[in-house]
């Protein structure tokens, strides 16, 4: 059967099944994959190596648009004015839902990758969650979810490409955060030299018409799925920071452009991944399909009780906590994307792409349910809180917040410092690249480079440990006027989080200095020295620190 035969079935009954799921009032996701699954099973004796090159193409497309949709639809304004609130409520849902995805490796006999990316899955919410948010009337709640729910995409994505690009070779815990800030500061790398690019040429891009500019997005988001690959990060990473950064360009009548573009890579992708299922699980698709009903009905559960603890640690009113932890019970199908790209690195197992698309679609129409009986969880949950319950929470949550306050903090110090330092680093790894016929002269660029991103780290670390040292300071001149319990504990949480900053600054450096740069006794010589250097500044801050306390004393 000839190949463009083929694909115009596949796109034809996925776009059919897409709209009638739509118009029920489900994700047109499941109409695409069920639509390429159906087409799989017309065409099984007609598949060829035309089609299954044309069909990488298309999930290859198809990945960057909803990569990139995904990066648009993301508020970072919005986001970063509730961030405080949403981390307190992620760090409460996503212990829990740890410690289950260790229940259900020990059931199913799960090995650590795929506890992991169980984990995984877990984390975030599908596209059924937009729709679910915009019917809860109170309209801090309804902010508040779709800020959950762009936060959820991100530290998703985030969390892939630290597995996709590290794996899970350091498991403890210091080692995990330090690659997941290497991944941060990368993002905030590429979005800061795109972010210059477009403000650099805003003018012209301004005066193009509205089909023009997203084309030209569309451009930028393929370089970007291109350019990451050299990075070592998955393609679709690169589209969605590409959406994240162009989300502030995009102009109110070119929504819907970008609303298209989406649903046409849902339909490119999912209805090629639909194809794939046949073939791929045919001897075992009861027990896959079993299984992944089991993890959406736990993954559901689990997101609903812990996303509504985390809203009590908030200070969420009692009523409204069922309507807005149902409302992002649900698993996003961005999960399939990432099963999908494991499988074919080859650390994940096959079937885990038809387990994955089973939970996701149950998630969805679980969510749903939960979510028109929410009425009755709201009355029950209402009645369970008395009011010294209430004003626990409340009390908690200033602890709380105050503490995810400080974490920000810290956390923006450390990026800050990473998006120079990274810079200065592929500065050096290009200049080694460079095919210079000299020898001399292509390892005296190497040195020269070398040196450069050394000082520049250098300095960047000393800036940054003193912001976190002068952080330290205020927090505490704040407080010594008003000693009691929440004082105290709200000091001890932050000394801790201000002592692992500063591990994490050291890991770092001690990472981006290790690196190989120039194959030579003299690099390593120099990586030695400044080591001992970054050594002394901090023995140094602390004493400068600690003499400036003891002047104001006597004084």
């Amino acid at each position: 059967m000839d190949a463009t035969y083929q694909i115009f079935i596949q796109l034809l009954l996925g776009s059919v099944l897409g709209w009638l799921f739509r118009s029920a009032g489900q994700s047109s996701f499941i109409g695409y994959v069920i639509g390429g699954f159906v087409a799989s099973l017309i065409m099984q004796q007609g598949f060829g190596s035309s089609f299954a090159s044309q069909l990488d193409f298309l999930k290859s497309l198809g990945l960057t648009l909803f990569s990139f949709e995904i990066g648009l639809s993301i508020g970072i304004e919005k986001l970063t004015k509730s961030l405080s609130r949403v981390i307190v409520v992620e760090m409460v849902a996503y212990s829990i839902i740890w410690f289950l995805t260790a229940l259900l490796s020990i059931e199913t006999s799960l090995n650590t990758f795929e506890r992991i990316f169980l984990f995984l899955v877990l984390m975030d919410c599908s596209s059924v969650a937009i729709n679910l948010v915009s019917k809860i009337s109170d309209d801090d709640i309804r902010s508040l979810a779709i800020v959950q729910s762009n936060f959820e995409d991100l530290a998703q994505f985030i969390a892939f490409s630290m597995i996709f690009t590290a794996g899970i070779a350091k498991p403890d815990l210091i080692a995990i955060l330090t690659n997941v800030l290497r991944v941060i500061g990368l993002t905030g790398l590429l979005a800061y030299v795109l972010n210059l690019a477009m403000k650099r040429f805003y003018r012209w891009i301004n005066n193009m018409d509205n089909l023009s500019r997203s084309l030209l997005f569309l451009s930028i988001a393929l370089l970007y799925s291109t350019l990451v690959q050299g990075l070592n990060l998955p393609t679709l990473f690169g589209a969605f920071i590409a959406g994240i950064v162009l989300s502030s360009y995009v102009r109110g009548d070119e929504i819907s452009i970008m609303s298209g573009l989406r649903e046409l890579g849902l339909l490119l992708y999912f209805s090629s991944i639909g194809t794939q299922i046949t073939a791929s699980t045919s001897a075992s698709l009861s027990n896959i399909m079993t299984l992944g009903f089991v993890y959406a009905i736990a993954g559901v559960f689990t997101r609903f009780i812990s996303l509504s603890l985390g809203a009590l640690f908030i200070a969420v009113r009692a009523d409204a906590i069922p309507y807005y932890a149902a409302s992002l019970s649900s698993i996003s199908e961005t999960s399939i994307v990432f099963a999908d790209t494991l499988i074919q690195q080859g650390v994940l197992n096959p079937t885990f792409k038809s387990m994955t698309i089973t939970t996701v679609i149950i998630s969805m129409i679980l969510s749903q349910m939960l979510f028109s009986n929410a009425s009755r969880f709201s009355t029950i949950l209402t009645g369970l809180m008395p009011r010294n319950v209430r004003v626990f929470f409340t009390m908690l949550s200033h602890l709380l917040l105050e503490s995810s306050e400080t974490s920000i903090k810290l956390g923006s110090e450390l990026v800050r410092f990473l998006i120079p330092s990274l810079l200065a680093t592929y500065i050096t790894y290009i200049a080694s690249a460079i095919p210079i016929p000299t020898q001399n002269v292509r390892i005296g660029m190497a040195v020269a480079t070398s040196i450069i991103a050394y000082i520049v780290i250098v300095i960047n670390f000393y800036k940054t440990l003193n912001s976190i040292i002068n952080f330290l300071d205020l927090k505490f001149e704040q407080r010594i006027q008003n000693w009691n319990a929440v004082s105290l504990a709200s000091n001890a949480i932050t000394i801790v989080l201000v002592a692992i900053s500063i591990i994490l600054l050291f890991n770092v450096t001690n990472t981006m200095l290790s690196e190989d740069f120039v194959q030579s006794s003299f690099h390593r010589y120099l990586a030695a020295l400044i080591h001992v250097i970054t050594f002394v500044l901090l023995f140094y801050l602390i004493i400068t620190r600690i003499r400036v306390k003891i002047q104001k004393s006597r004084n």
